[in-house]
């Protein structure tokens, strides 16, 4: 139930890509200097898509774009963060906590 009304909360006040960034971070294990992403690692596009209440082609997009800037690493079946700071300064920014310090572009 829980997960239903978080679901609901960020479909209505968050756009896609945040979703997708804060899925990332939700699952990201921290414990080495390569950050992987536990539980989620081996989904499919689709099935990401799912969980943030979106379509594959969008998630690729957005995918395609965060692989362009460096902050994840996509290869078929494989998905890692190669730069955490980067994917939490991205999703502060979205959601207006940025201390605006940076200038950041989309």
């Amino acid at each position: 139930m829980r997960q239903i009304a978080n679901l609901t909360f960020d479909l209505a006040l968050e756009d896609t890509g945040t979703r997708l960034m804060k899925l990332f971070l939700k699952h990201t294990v921290q414990n080495n200097p390569y950050p992987n992403l536990k539980l989620i690692n081996d989904l499919s596009n689709e099935e990401l898509a799912g969980m943030i209440g979106t379509v594959r082609v969008v998630v690729n997009r957005y995918m395609q774009k965060l692989k362009e800037e460096g902050i994840i690493d996509a290869h078929r079946g494989s998905l890692g963060i190669r730069d955490l700071h980067a994917l939490v300064e991205k999703i502060e920014h979205h959601v207006g906590l940025s201390t605006g310090n940076k200038s950041n572009t989309n």
